[in-house]
């Protein structure tokens, strides 16, 4: 009898092969989880990229031909092609600041352009070349007198 309960509860060879079959089919869904999470990391890196290069590339726009009169300093036009200018450029939030100045340069001439001609071409200069247009020919009561 005493043999009989040793029979029973010792592992057959094959179970014992069995089990470590499992344990190495383990292993190889562990590590095969391990790939697919790599795998999936790489590609959302990839679009990552992918993603920051579209998004640089609106950053710098490059402008149609547009239709706008160009300004010469005259108060009376001030207003006509301020409008024109602040809905096609000013308000652009993808044209960097200094694209912005660059344009708005090839659009002035006499007074105007001579009235920014000190500025340095640069993004932080854009404002500034704004707000002196705007302060010398955007007066709403000189243009009042003007008439």
């Amino acid at each position: 009898m005493s043999e009989n309960k040793s029979n029973v509860h010792a592992p057959s060879p094959d179970f014992k092969e069995m089990i470590d079959m499992q344990h190495e089919f383990q292993n190889l869904v562990v590590n095969q989880i391990k790939q697919q999470n790599e795998q999936m990391s790489r590609q959302h890196e990839y679009f990552d990229r992918q993603e920051k290069k579209e998004l640089e590339k609106t950053m710098t726009v490059k402008l149609p031909k547009l239709d706008m009169i160009p300004f010469n300093g005259d108060k009376l036009k001030w207003r006509e092609f301020w409008d024109t200018f602040n809905t096609s450029v000013h308000t652009n939030k993808n044209i960097p600041d200094v694209q912005k100045l660059n344009y708005l340069r090839g659009r002035l001439y006499g007074e105007a352009r001579y009235a920014i001609s000190g500025l340095e071409v640069s993004g932080a200069n854009y404002h500034v070349a704004i707000k002196l247009l705007c302060e010398r020919f955007g007066n709403t009561q000189e243009v009042v007198d003007l008439h």
